[in-house]
């Protein structure tokens, strides 16, 4: 076998189909076809200076050459590193002047505790608490600074009360310190306090309460007013002048009927298209065969059966389409057949290029041999007026044709 021609010169030519030899063509062009999918890198292909031919993935330097321009370099994604955990805090010891020191903070009911703080947070019960004293200075309240003045009682809101008399703060609900312990027996809910009898000098208090025993005053219920469907006026409407005409009330009715008609067809010819490769894929079926594939496309439909060991069956089927079925059943429909063998090894036959002649070409490359018919089906001959289809006619020609195309490399 010779060395490579020059890529960019039209030398080579290759074999794409039963009696279709096509070229010269570059090289370089072949080998970018292949690499887009749109040529087998098994197909036949000679230049100058070649004893026979060969294939694309072949030849040595070709194979190479379409390795080189496939080739794509996968780095690995780096593994994710997990983050480290946080440190928490140590909670601050309690100081000496910490009344709540020695004992535990209650347990957190805050859904969202689980959630964890920030580093420099630390536990409110473990922060030191001063005195108030500490916190506000050691003056108390000076009644000769400041003058004396009426109780300030504690309002809405408010935790405490100021005395003057005895010039401390008094709190409106006193608690006592935390005990630890068990946790106390449900208690009834405590009688409401009651009013405030002390009033703030210059004011006057109304009691607006209901006493006891005295009866509420009667609400006054109203009824709806019911009206009747007579008492409602009707609604006047005023009259309409209409300009569409007799005729073209009858034109627009036809041109529905006509439209109606036509889009009832397009659905019938669809249904059409997929009886007829229900009906193919049977008559593949009943020759012995299995399907295992099958797949439509925007012009064919690619069906894929198995037959005896080494043995696979494809047949396309051109897709049926239009609006018109008058059109569709004088037209017809494209039937490929072919049939692989890994275990012939008769002869093979090119044909003299006559329709409906069984070809029988080699893969060099797998080993197997393929025969091969293409064909028109008539669909007038297997289709009605109304558009439904002879299933059993179709099968039967199909089954026949699978049968001729098998037998020649059995």
């Amino acid at each position: 076998m010779s060395d490579l021609p020059p890529l960019d010169q039209p030398q080579a030519y290759v074999v794409v189909g039963p009696n279709d030899q096509r070229g010269p063509y570059t090289l370089d062009l072949l080998i970018g076809e292949v690499v887009a999918g749109r040529l087998h890198d098994a197909t036949p292909v000679w230049w100058p200076g070649l004893a026979e031919w060969t294939t694309m993935n072949g030849q040595a330097a070709v194979a190479a050459e379409i390795a080189r321009r496939r080739g794509v370099e996968v780095q690995a994604a780096p593994a994710p590193v997990a983050p480290a955990p946080e440190a928490a805090a140590a909670p601050a010891s309690p100081t000496a002047t910490d009344p709540y020191s020695g004992y535990s903070a209650a347990p957190a009911t805050d859904p969202s505790a689980s959630y964890s703080a920030p580093v420099d947070a630390a536990p409110m019960a473990s922060q030191p608490v001063e005195p108030a004293a500490a916190q506000y200075g050691e003056t108390a309240y000076d009644p000769a600074a400041y003058g004396a003045a009426e109780p300030v009682q504690s309002g809405s809101g408010q935790g405490y009360s100021y005395d003057p008399a005895a010039g401390v703060p008094v709190s409106a609900d006193p608690q006592a310190p935390l005990q630890p312990g068990p946790e106390p027996e449900p208690q009834a809910p405590a009688p409401a306090a009651a009013p405030v009898t002390s009033t703030p000098a210059g004011w006057t208090v109304t009691d607006t309460s209901t006493p006891v025993g005295a009866l509420a005053p009667e609400s006054e219920v109203l009824t709806p007013e019911v009206v009747t469907a007579a008492e409602v006026p009707a609604a006047v409407e005023a009259p309409r002048a209409s300009s569409v005409t007799d005729e073209h009330r009858s034109l627009f009715a036809d041109l529905v009927d006509r439209s109606t008609r036509r889009a009832e067809a397009g659905a019938q010819i669809e249904a059409l298209d997929a009886a007829v490769c229900d009906a193919v894929v049977s008559g593949a079926e009943s020759q012995g065969f299995t399907s295992t594939d099958r797949s439509t496309g925007e012009t064919n439909h690619e069906l894929r059966f198995e037959g005896g060991p080494g043995e696979t069956l494809s047949i396309t089927v051109g897709r049926i389409r239009g609006s018109d079925p008058a059109a569709v059943r004088d037209g017809h429909t494209p039937l490929t057949v072919r049939f692989q063998s890994a275990t012939y090894a008769g002869g093979l036959e090119a044909g003299m290029g006559a329709h409906g002649e069984v070809v029988i070409v080699s893969d060099e490359w797998s080993g197997q041999a393929t025969s091969t018919v293409s064909l028109l089906l008539p669909l007038a001959d297997y289709v009605a007026a109304d558009l439904t289809l002879d299933n059993v006619a179709l099968l039967r020609d199909v089954g026949a044709t699978v049968s001729v195309v098998s037998d020649r490399l059995r």
